[in-house]
């Protein structure tokens, strides 16, 4: 594909047409996939904490690991045992053994998803403390605190989105990041408060969460505890207004960048097609725009997905709370790429299980595929309750975390 520098108008149109073919995604059985929006948050914070600024956004644990890593550590253990016991050996004059190399140790970046955890004091592998348990302590003295903030519900919304910016009392303002969560899954506490019948779901964005939280501290706790992911950050500036980095390494353009499932290629153009609450809390805006793929977030998961990037500050996160909606999604693919060859090498999925129905003696019948219960509904069209709940992550489903958590 030649290089072009850059290009506006129809110049940059008529680049994408001839070296683009127009793709449709979607899930199989559907015409359009889900969008939500995500943004960077801009708080209040202090570096020690006060009565104003007492939640803490905390730098990642160094007892946090990928799973694989803890079998290395594991490895490297024994292996120095080994080494010992030959060392003694050696000094005692008894035949050695031939020697063998330590595993490398492993990387230290933490994937957006993957087994998470920590070794117990018998060197097991364990899941790590979840949101409950960090919020009531468990992180308490271990001096992993970057900052401190005045809302709870603030923390776990920038844990949400990914990244934030949080200006001190003396005017500096950090630029923090993600760097890796706990390994739980994400739950959507918007879809909690629904469920319980807590909030109305014509009512649910990320405000109406925070409103309902503020007026009852008391079960706020519970119901984010609901949501076990919890997401650490690393400090990449000082006092810079730079739009934040996506998992893609370069940074996020506001209305233009988006996160999307790990299955699809960085930098990939995507043409989305809906109708937006951008300019009021109706989705009356058209929206019709060239999107590009640049960040990922945990609960952004399938082919016709999207989280859009939409700022940063109160502004940005109005429009990106309000945002659950469908869309439709065209993929830009290169022409070059021959389609029909690259599908002959695509695994097909799965073959469906059979299903097991109960006859009305008790027992089981035979083994069938889509088969009816006694009441003449097909045990596949039960279909789950439908999910709403904050904007991301992970990101309403983010942020468990982004390179965004996400979201």
């Amino acid at each position: 594909m030649p290089r072009t520098g850059t290009l506006k108008g129809d110049k940059a149109r008529a680049f994408f047409e001839e070296n683009f073919r127009p793709v449709r995604i979607a899930k199989l059985g559907e015409s359009s996939g889900l969008l939500t929006g995500y943004y960077e948050p801009i708080v209040d914070g202090s570096r020690m904490p006060n009565p104003q600024f007492h939640v803490p956004l905390y730098r990642r644990p160094p007892d946090l690991m990928i799973q694989s890593q803890s079998a290395n550590q594991n490895q490297t253990a024994s292996q120095n045992q080994k080494n010992a016991a030959q060392n003694a050996a050696q000094r005692a004059g008894l035949p050695l053994k031939k020697a063998t190399t330590a595993p490398k140790k492993a990387s230290l970046g933490f994937p957006n998803r993957g087994t998470v955890g920590r070794l117990n004091d018998k060197k097991e592998f364990e899941a790590y403390h979840d949101r409950l348990a960090i919020e009531e302590g468990a992180l308490d003295g271990k001096q992993l605190e970057i900052c401190y903030i005045a809302d709870p519900f603030e923390a776990m919304s920038i844990q949400i989105q990914g990244s934030a910016r949080v200006r001190l009392e003396d005017g500096t303002v950090l630029r923090l990041n993600y760097n890796g969560h706990n390994g739980h899954n994400y739950t959507a506490v918007g879809r909690i408060l629904i469920e319980r019948n807590l909030i109305p779901r014509e009512e649910m964005s990320m405000d109406r969460i925070k409103r309902w939280m503020l007026a009852n501290p008391d079960q706020a706790r519970e119901v984010r505890g609901t949501n076990k992911s919890f997401v650490f950050f690393r400090i990449t500036g000082l006092n810079n207004e730079d739009e934040p980095v996506g998992a893609q390494g370069a940074h996020l353009v506001p209305g233009r960048s988006i996160a999307v499932d790990k299955v699809h290629v960085y930098g990939t153009p995507f043409f989305i097609e809906s109708d937006l609450p951008i300019d009021n809390p109706r989705p009356a805006t058209k929206f019709r725009r060239l999107m590009v793929a640049q960040d990922t977030g945990s609960a952004i998961i399938g082919p016709a997905r999207a989280d859009l990037y939409w700022g940063a500050g109160d502004d940005a996160g109005k429009i990106a709370g309000r945002i659950r909606h469908q869309g439709r999604f065209v993929m830009l693919m290169p022409r070059a790429l021959d389609m029909v060859e690259a599908g002959r090498k695509m695994p097909l999925p799965r073959a469906k299980p059979p299903i097991e129905v109960a006859s009305k003696g008790g027992g089981k019948s035979d083994k069938t595929d889509g088969a009816k219960s006694e009441s003449g509904k097909s045990e596949h069209n039960k279909s789950e309750n439908s999910k709403s709940g904050e904007a991301k992550n992970g990101k309403a489903g983010g942020q468990a975390g982004r390179s965004k958590p996400g979201s």
